[in-house]
């Protein structure tokens, strides 16, 4: 595509998502920060909380896919799609704090992504093996219910479920594992992330990163928003999302969280290349990836533009601005499209200051 067809595309995107969806999540958001308050557990309340004023993007992020939707899916797909990341976001909260054995109580607290996607399973007890917080007052099943309902009034739900369930099960596993290191160690991460790297020239990392990413599910979520989906439409999503796009997402989002980790003293994604180069190198690769996958599906050259936006998004954060990582940066917005991602990463800069200042 031409540099005025990206620019046009880009346009299109961030009109359309203005006027169809914006609103739609500021409504839902205040709903579920109704909910969060409500919360009994202190604990969990305090989590909650905290994931819906620092983290609030992700839902404005997630509910960009409800532009792939026809209008008159629209904003079902997008209340949808906010319940999904906030349900998510919490769980990527509550899997974190500490327990006796983090890998088999992430593993249950993410069962609620199952749970909410296959409407034959029932509801089991999501904090049995949580050693801190465990009264919700119903948030978990609150969110679980409102996604499907909504979910179940989308024209080709049933025709995308098989390969949403394959995505729920690896994303609760990742997420998991992932939060499982500083505990359990990294050879059950990097055992389990080398099976999911076997089949492609993703190291077993990247895999990993992927795996841990919610942006699959949400393509899926606006496929199923499309009554003229295919079986083979939904395999071509999810194909195209895991790992490519998912992967540099997830990526993109350490190279933001860079400077906090180290501070914290926390493992980082990056941390796994031998160098800063290296690291440059295979998200470049793994950038141009996904923009050429995505480029095959249906709507293309819309989930092009989506992708680009997720990489500006996670470019766009204040600490990926920290003087050691502008070169990153710089280098990663040439590899991807310049037409494209640089206007939106204008954009959200100014987006992420004016909600700061807010």
């Amino acid at each position: 595509m031409s540099a005025v067809g990206d620019l046009w595309a880009v346009a299109r995107l961030v009109v359309s998502y203005y006027l169809t969806v914006a609103r739609h999540v500021r409504r839902e958001l205040a709903c579920w920060r109704g909910h969060a308050r409500a919360i009994p557990d202190p604990c969990l309340r305090g989590l909650a909380l905290a994931k819906l004023a620092d983290e609030h993007l992700n839902a404005q992020a997630a509910a960009v896919f409800a532009t792939l939707v026809p209008l008159r899916q629209r904003r079902r797909a997008a209340r949808m799609m906010v319940a999904f990341q906030v349900m998510y976001d919490y769980l990527d909260a509550v899997s974190e704090q500490p327990s006796g054995d983090p890998v088999v109580n992430g593993l249950r607290l993410h069962e609620a992504l199952l749970t909410a996607i296959l409407p034959e399973r029932p509801a089991v007890d999501y904090y049995a093996f949580a050693t801190r917080g465990r009264d919700d007052g119903g948030y978990l099943d609150r969110a679980v219910a409102s996604f499907r309902s909504r979910m179940r009034a989308m024209p080709a739900e049933a025709t995308v479920r098989p390969a949403l369930a394959r995505c729920a099960a690896r994303v609760g596993e990742g997420q998991t594992r992932t939060h499982a290191v500083d505990v359990a160690g990294v050879l059950q991460l990097r055992a389990w992330g080398a099976t999911l790297a076997r089949a492609g020239p993703y190291e077993w990392w990247e895999a990993t990163a992927g795996a841990a990413s919610s942006l699959a599910l949400h393509a899926l979520f606006a496929a199923a928003g499309d009554a003229s989906t295919t079986g083979e439409d939904a395999l071509a999503v999810e194909r195209a999302y895991f790992p490519a796009v998912c992967a540099i997402s997830t990526l993109l989002d350490a190279v933001a969280d860079q400077r906090s980790d180290r501070l914290a003293g926390s493992r980082n994604y990056i941390d796994y290349y031998a160098t800063n180069a290296e690291a440059v190198r295979r998200l470049a690769l793994i950038a141009r990836d996904a923009d050429r996958r995505t480029r095959d599906l249906r709507r293309g050259t819309r989930h092009a533009t989506i992708v680009s936006g997720i990489s500006a998004f996670y470019l766009s954060a204040v600490s990926a601005l920290e003087p050691g990582d502008r070169e990153a940066v710089r280098q990663m917005a040439g590899t991807l499209r310049p037409c494209t991602i640089r206007p939106l990463l204008a954009i959200l800069r100014i987006k992420r200051c004016l909600d700061a200042g807010g």
